[in-house]
């Protein structure tokens, strides 16, 4: 069959089309002296047939060997300029246009022509490729658990994807735990809810044990506030300085000399007391005599006034001032 007359976005003449398919006859042979022509898929068809050897038009005997005819060839290619053919796969969404020259090394890389995976053969669109290349079965992958590193580095570390669930589920010891992000445990899959159950109960000890250090911290920072306060009380009634030795020593000397001077005055004042005391007893019996003398005799009294006299007259001062003590 020729090339399908309905991809061409421009009608193309009748002379053009191939006489078996009526498709456009690109590209086309000559098949007979009458210079009737066909496209290289019917004929192709037709040595096949058991009434090969005569041309479909005429019925007259094919040339032999036929050959392409470069006309018809340069007819169809005049469409290039015009961009008059379109992609053979259209259907699936390429909107590209050209010659029908050009067709081919166009569908050799369109992204919408069918393609076989190198490693399952299965076929797919091009521009799919990327998305069956993710779940195709026989594409060798590492292990989403333990890297290349994973299985004592069988193939380099990698397996194909069928037989990497039986691997995690049975060999693989690098399955990482779930419960605390920090863990750093790796064990086989049979192994870890177990582990995790474990470990989420230490992470949770964990937690209320820094809960429970947060908030002793906090009572020390409170207690610490106070005894702060307490000494900056105290502070208040000590030297805002700490004495040297020898001030201290001086300090000692300075209080046992007044302690001394002290005891000193404090004995003077009682012995000045206890004098005063007597003095007080003296000038009571004095008193006592002399009112018992004036009443005895009276005569006497002019000569002892008189002798007092001249006493006093020669008495010092300071006697004086006894006598007028004494008699007030």
């Amino acid at each position: 069959m020729g090339v399908d007359k309905e991809r061409f976005t421009t009608p193309l003449p009748s002379h053009l089309h191939c006489g078996v398919c009526f498709e456009i006859s690109y590209p086309a042979v000559i098949v007979c002296a009458q210079e009737h022509h066909v496209c290289q898929p019917c004929y192709t068809k037709i040595e096949e047939l058991a009434c090969k050897g005569k041309c479909p038009l005429c019925q007259q005997a094919m040339i032999e060997p036929v050959r392409p005819s470069i006309l018809l060839r340069r007819a169809v290619d005049e469409y290039r300029g015009v961009e008059a053919f379109t992609c053979r796969n259209q259907a699936r969404g390429c909107y590209w246009t050209g010659s029908v020259a050009d067709e081919h090394n166009h569908a050799l890389q369109c992204d919408f022509s069918y393609i076989s995976c190198a490693f399952c053969k299965a076929v797919c669109i091009r521009h799919k490729f990327s998305e069956h290349h993710n779940v195709c079965p026989e594409v060798m992958m590492v292990c989403p658990q333990g890297g290349r590193h994973c299985g004592a580095m069988l193939n380099g570390g990698m397996r194909k994807r069928r037989e990497m669930q039986a691997h995690l589920d049975s060999e693989c010891g690098n399955w990482k735990c779930r419960a605390v992000e920090t863990c750093e445990t790796r064990t086989k899959r049979a192994n870890l809810a177990q582990h995790e159950a474990v470990c989420d109960a230490g992470a949770k000890l964990v937690i209320r044990l820094e809960k429970r250090l947060v908030e002793q911290q906090a009572e020390i920072s409170a207690l610490k506030s106070v005894l702060a306060q307490h000494q900056a009380k105290v502070g208040a009634f000590e030297p805002t300085q700490p004495a040297s030795a020898a001030s201290t020593k001086k300090e000692e000397f300075l209080c046992r000399s007044f302690s001394a001077a002290f005891e000193e005055s404090l004995a003077k004042i009682k012995a000045a007391s206890t004098r005063s005391k007597d003095l007080n007893k003296r000038k009571a019996s004095s008193s006592g005599e002399s009112s018992s003398n004036s009443a005895s005799s009276s005569g006497g009294s002019t000569s002892a006034s008189s002798s007092r006299s001249n006493n006093s007259s020669s008495a010092t001062p300071d006697a004086k001032r006894l006598r007028r003590s004494n008699s007030g």
